[in-house]
């Protein structure tokens, strides 16, 4: 039967290894590239998301108007 400071000191030297989980202190280079799916104009999915962007592109220009002019605009 082993002592505990002798299991300690066998857990200290195991997570000291770093090799037990994959990904951990590897370069990036090692994983795979992530491919980026392209959208097609005829989806919801891009009608969605252009709806999204211009959306969020008026916000932005209206916060930036009352930044500007120190003035509330109705929403």
């Amino acid at each position: 039967m082993k002592s505990f400071s002798q299991m300690k000191e066998e857990v200290a030297l195991n997570t000291a290894s770093g090799g037990a989980i994959k990904g951990l202190g590897s370069p990036p280079d090692d994983f795979p590239p992530v491919k980026k799916r392209k959208l097609d104009g005829r989806t919801k999915e891009f009608k969605e998301k252009v709806k999204a962007l211009e959306l969020s592109r008026q916000k932005r220009h209206i916060k930036e108007l009352e930044k500007k002019y120190q003035i509330k605009l109705g929403r």
